[in-house]
């Protein structure tokens, strides 16, 4: 069983994924989502300078030798050269060496259709065909007819791909229609074994904690419904032709809210979430404007001191968990807990993956 995270290019995430130990970074392939550019922002950077600063990061956090996926659904601008921003992107990626494969769907453009194909011809390594939830709930009845127009577009076969059941955002009590409906397509689907991967993907995690029921400074548990949908496909992975791999979006909602700077500095409160094997732990402080950062060292103490905290030589996170909890280091900001909760969570899934396979 192979791990398939959603990431976001952003700063925590790429810290999460540079501090991987090894043996978690060898059975896990990110699929990484190219942000938007705000259209808050006083002084946008260039499109082209802003993918650019992007592929470095890749480079710097990621590597060369391991396989990545590279999704620019989100990105929002267009290039003064003309160029498709994802087939941009890609050719920087070729140039630093680094082993990667563009991820497209039938709800993209006909521009990035033709960019994919682009750079499937360049780097011959195939292509991701990414289904969101559109075509899968319910099962599109022309699904083998959509899979075929992709590869054609691209001009792969399917052992050339990667194929992405992707529900998204999975709302609450749903997982049994993701369960029923991931049934329904392995079972309808083509060769499933023909295809170079297959992933289900999806998460539980709220668009708000807030939503969630779990206000300022107080603390809460958000189940993981679609990891226990995930657990409930391998229970019948005898009556399918092929079990799926697991793919979901680490501690973040599926979409990204553009929001003005000004009104998120004055909103956004400390928080710290840490994913047990059945759910997530919320840990909330208050308004940073108001209380400071130094709040997120008080929430590290209550989660080091928690039965569900796995130690400090469980991950990289946990360690700095644990570092800040003693005040043997500086408590970090919004940006900080998010690569500290995204690399307790992949080291997390990764070691449940593989409980999981030895059953």
């Amino acid at each position: 069983m192979h791990y398939r995270p959603i990431l976001k290019c952003k700063t925590g995430e790429f810290r999460a994924l540079r501090e991987l130990a090894p043996e978690v970074k060898a059975n896990l392939t990110p699929i990484l989502e190219i942000p938007f550019i705000s259209d808050h922002d006083d002084d946008p950077p260039q499109p082209a300078a802003f993918l650019r600063r992007r592929a470095r990061k890749v480079e710097m956090n990621w590597g060369t030798e391991d396989r990545i996926m590279i999704d620019a659904r989100m990105f929002n601008r267009t290039l003064n050269n003309g160029r498709h921003p994802l087939e941009y992107f890609g050719e920087d990626l070729d140039e630093k060496g680094i082993d990667w494969i563009p991820v497209s769907g039938p709800d993209r453009d006909d521009e990035y259709h033709v960019a994919v194909q682009e750079c499937v011809v360049r780097n011959r390594r195939g292509a991701a065909i990414r289904l969101r939830e559109e075509a899968l709930t319910p099962v599109a009845a022309d699904l083998a007819a959509i899979l075929e127009s992709e590869c054609e577009a691209y001009g792969v076969q399917p052992e050339e791909v990667d194929l992405i059941l992707d529900y998204g955002a999975i709302p609450p009590n749903a997982s049994n229609a993701v369960l029923g409906s991931t049934i329904a397509i392995m079972t309808v689907l083509p060769d499933p074994n023909s295809w170079r991967s297959i992933t289900v993907a999806g998460t539980s995690y709220p668009e708000t904690l807030t939503t969630a029921g779990i206000g300022t400074g107080e603390t809460g548990t958000i189940d993981r419904e679609a990891w226990k949908m995930y657990n409930a496909l391998a229970r019948v992975n005898g009556a399918l032709q092929r079990m799926p791999d697991h793919g979901d979006y680490g501690i973040t909602y599926p979409e990204l809210a553009d929001i003005h700077p000004a009104i998120l500095q004055s909103a956004m409160a400390a928080s710290v979430k840490y994913t047990t094997t059945d759910e997530w732990l919320i840990f909330r402080g208050h308004r940073i404007r108001d209380h400071g950062l130094d709040q997120f060292r008080g929430l590290a103490q209550t989660l080091a001191a928690h039965d569900a905290f796995d130690g400090a030589d469980f991950s990289w996170g946990d360690a700095k968990i644990a570092r800040i909890a003693d005040g043997d280091e500086n408590q970090g900001n919004a940006t900080t807990w998010v690569s500290i909760g995204t690399s307790h969570h992949l080291t997390r899934v990764r070691r449940d993956l593989s409980n999981l396979a030895a059953l």
